[in-house]
């Protein structure tokens, strides 16, 4: 793979996920903004949720959004698969791990990411095997399939790392408390 190759790949996700953050902050505006309907309890929830959180949970939080959008931009991306996507796939874990204080997260991150790289790969194969070779329905169904289990997959882990790494405030911790009181 040259260069240029992984600059191309690089470029083409970057774009993808300032177009993706842009297009989530305009729905978001729009559903909070919405008239008619008091969002503004769900407004504070999300505003405390985030609050006292520390600058390596910020960016552990946010080295998990970005290897999600990466992961769901790779798999519907026309490009192979190849060391680039490894290389950053290992990157995300390890730095997520690093920012999270945490070993177990970073080695569950790390077999975790290698479990969704043979997944992005089998579900390319199935892909090319459609279009290179024949259309088979039930190939196009076992790779609808697959493209949705890596789909669910990855959102677990990124509702899993988020809920590991806010559990930790005193705010949510608070709320635990007199729910588990009441």
């Amino acid at each position: 793979m040259t260069l240029n190759n992984v600059m191309s790949i690089l470029f083409k996700f970057m774009l993808f996920y300032v177009f993706f953050i842009l297009f989530l902050q305009v729905i978001s505006y729009f559903i909070l903004k919405k008239p008619g309907k008091d969002l503004s309890g769900l407004r504070i929830n999300l505003y405390g949720l985030l609050m006292e959180i520390d600058n390596f949970t910020i960016l552990a939080l946010s080295v998990s959004l970005i290897r999600y959008i990466f992961i769901i931009w790779t798999l519907f991306d026309s490009s192979s698969i190849g060391f680039v996507h490894v290389f950053m796939l290992v990157i995300f874990s390890i730095l997520f791990g690093i920012f999270s204080k945490n070993i177990k997260n970073l080695l569950f991150e790390t077999v975790s990411s290698v479990a969704i790289y043979y997944a992005l790969i089998s579900s390319r194969l199935l892909t090319n095997y459609l279009v290179d070779i024949r259309f088979v329905w039930y190939v196009f169904l076992g790779d609808i399939m697959l493209k949705i289990f890596i789909i669910l997959y990855t959102t677990f882990f990124l509702l899993r790392n988020i809920n590991s790494s806010v559990v930790k405030t005193k705010y949510v911790r608070r709320e635990r408390i007199d729910e588990e009181n009441s």
